[in-house]
């Protein structure tokens, strides 16, 4: 597999089951259309390279940042979002 493009960013920790697993339990509904409304970019990316998306946590411990990919302020983990073809 080729690497498209790899982004570094940082996911807050509540949006990562829901982006690697695809299950939203627990998520609030606005919270889970922020989320897919800032990852349309990189799907976008993916289909019109007819790749896919790959979201790889660096790191196993979490941290606070106030600026997290999306959202406010939160627990966050460093992540790659990797387009592959």
């Amino acid at each position: 597999m080729k690497t498209i493009a790899s982004y570094t960013v940082y996911l807050p920790d509540y949006a990562l089951s829901y982006l690697i697993n695809d299950d939203s339990s627990g998520i609030e509904e606005e919270d889970k259309k922020t989320i897919d409304s800032y990852m349309e970019f990189f799907y976008h990316e993916a289909k019109i390279n007819n790749g896919s998306v790959i979201i790889d946590t660096t790191s196993n411990e979490s941290f606070f940042t106030w600026s997290p990919a999306f959202g406010l302020a939160c627990n966050c983990f460093k992540a790659s979002i990797i387009i592959l073809k």
